[in-house]
């Protein structure tokens, strides 16, 4: 009878797993950025490119006003009469609404790309303010010294009369014209006047002469 086989007593080997890798965490600063950061970054791309195509040409241009509407009042600055200045104006007053329009959600960061991007609109808006208050300036400085050069063109006539001087004064402005012909037309009319009063005095010497 043969022998019963012994179980070896070999351990069996047991196949081991391999120790999972611990997944590594995202540092804080490699997250995703709020979404209105992005939006914010194009805003201040579209504001860089405005200025830089807009703001030189703006400046440089003379301002075309009308006068005020009620006396010592500032002057109006048309927006038909100044098409590149109203185009610039309004350009930033859209950027400006649109920075106004994203909600931070509380988001520090968000909060003072925000407040940032407002202050630089502003501060060219306030440019602006300051172009259309110095060239507001020169426009009534050119309209006072334009009444003064009227005055000072004032036409005096002088009529030797007796050895003295008979000064007429004509006025100003459009009436300047009208009141030189008026003058030189009284002038020539005295003269034609008396001019035919010694004809017809000759006349009636020739006729009393032919009569004898």
């Amino acid at each position: 009878m043969g022998r019963r086989k012994r179980k070896s007593d070999k351990p069996t080997e047991e196949t081991s797993s391999p120790t999972p890798t611990p997944r590594a965490r995202t540092a804080p600063s490699a997250r995703r950025p709020h979404p209105a950061i992005p939006q914010i970054r194009r805003i201040t791309t579209d504001l860089n490119n405005l200025v830089t195509e807009q703001e030189a040409s703006v400046l440089s241009t003379p301002l075309l006003f009308n006068p005020p509407s009620i006396p010592d009042g500032p002057p109006h600055l048309p927006l038909l009469r100044n098409p590149k200045f109203a185009h610039y104006e309004e350009g930033l007053m859209r950027l400006m609404d649109r920075f106004d329009s994203i909600d931070s959600d509380g988001v520090a960061p968000v909060r003072e790309a925000r407040k940032e991007g407002i202050a630089k609109v502003q501060a060219y808006l306030k440019t602006l303010d300051d172009y259309k208050a110095k060239e507001a300036e020169r426009w009534l400085k050119e309209r006072e010294e334009g009444a003064n050069e009227e005055v000072r063109g004032e036409e005096v006539w002088t009529e030797e009369k007796n050895g003295g001087r008979d000064v007429v004064v004509v006025g100003t402005g459009r009436w300047k014209i009208a009141g030189a012909f008026i003058a030189v037309g009284f002038i020539l009319a005295g003269v034609l006047l008396g001019l035919l009063l010694d004809y017809s005095i000759m006349l009636d010497d020739i006729r009393d002469a032919l009569s004898f």
